[in-house]
């Protein structure tokens, strides 16, 4: 019978639905080791998300309801430098799935190592590369990345539905307050915010991972 490590091996021959199958069999099996290799990023990743989210709801969006107008550069670059350090962050997360995908192809398993060692930054280049060679070869991919986005899309829904409830809730709080009414929301509604987004940040890093990894097969094709 064909034991998992032989199902999952790279060397293996694949069509698209068995690439995008296996895919996630192969992040599913090694979801600890994953995990510990990624969690500063993961933690770094979620807290980001937190803020963005805080600032955007609790700082900007009350602005651009009452003066219908994007705030002032001042107010921004709070939530501009946020957005960059999430560019970085994703980055090197890609990063250090692709160095797993290194050690995979190379012996067949992923192990959990030292976060502080696992994080793939001489990797980042070849992310790059990898992105390049899809967008070149992008009707190749196209059937995996339609598939692909379709189950990230459904995941993110269902896992960070408690943040676009929330946002929708506090908009038209908002706009309640705007045309006279009392406000509805908790005092603490700032603390509520970054800890719903911050969790929804955490399960969306996870969710973002794990779509890497249909294309690790997708790539040898």
């Amino acid at each position: 019978m064909e034991t998992i490590k032989q199902k999952l091996s790279y060397n293996r021959k694949r069509g698209i639905p068995a690439a995008i199958i296996d895919g996630y069999h192969l992040y599913l099996h090694h979801f600890a080791a994953l995990l510990l290799r990624t969690w500063p990023l993961l933690l770094c990743y979620s807290l980001l998300t937190g803020f963005i989210g805080y600032y955007a709801l609790i700082k900007l969006s009350p602005t651009i309801q009452t003066a219908h107008q994007l705030p002032a550069i001042k107010e921004l670059w709070p939530f501009i430098a946020a957005y960059c350090g999430y560019f970085i962050i994703v980055l090197l997360m890609m990063a250090t799935v692709v160095k797993a995908m290194q050690e995979h192809r190379a012996t067949n398993t992923i192990t959990s190592g030292q976060w502080y060692g696992s994080i793939g930054i001489v990797q980042v280049p070849l992310v790059f590369k990898v992105i390049w060679r899809c967008l070149r070869r992008f009707w190749r991919y196209i059937a995996i990345v339609l598939v692909v986005m379709i189950i990230t899309a459904l995941l993110t829904v269902v896992f960070e539905s408690s943040g676009i409830y929330l946002g929708i809730a506090f908009n038209l709080a908002n706009e309640s307050a705007a045309n006279g009414n009392e406000a509805v929301m908790p005092e603490n509604i700032g603390l509520i915010t970054f800890a719903t987004f911050t969790v929804c940040g955490f399960f969306q890093a996870l969710i973002h991972t794990s779509a890497l990894f249909p294309f690790y097969y997708a790539y040898k094709r």
